[in-house]
């Protein structure tokens, strides 16, 4: 199980692609900088639109490990349709 070393709400310094949704956000945005380690040693951002939906979910599904992009594939993400073309456009 993974470990949550530090998180933080940071004022990005550059652009950052947020893991659970994959849209990516310029340089100011305000998003949460979580550091985390299993065997490896992890370090991912999320913005506030995923930080909203995993508040919505039942704790264990809080807890469990998820990897990018894992949240917009949850048929229960906000505007996931028009979220998804946007990233997988980009792609």
């Amino acid at each position: 199980m993974i470990e949550i070393i530090e998180q933080k709400k940071v004022v990005t310094k550059k652009e950052h692609q947020c893991l659970g949704c994959l849209r990516k956000y310029p340089l100011g945005t305000e998003m949460q900088s979580t550091t985390a380690v299993d065997d490896n040693l992890y370090h991912y951002h999320l913005c506030q639109e995923c930080l909203d939906f995993l508040d919505t979910l039942p704790m264990f599904e809080r807890n469990e490990d998820f990897c990018e992009g894992d949240l917009l594939e949850n048929e229960n993400y906000p505007n996931r349709e028009k979220i998804r073309d946007e990233v997988y456009k980009r792609k």
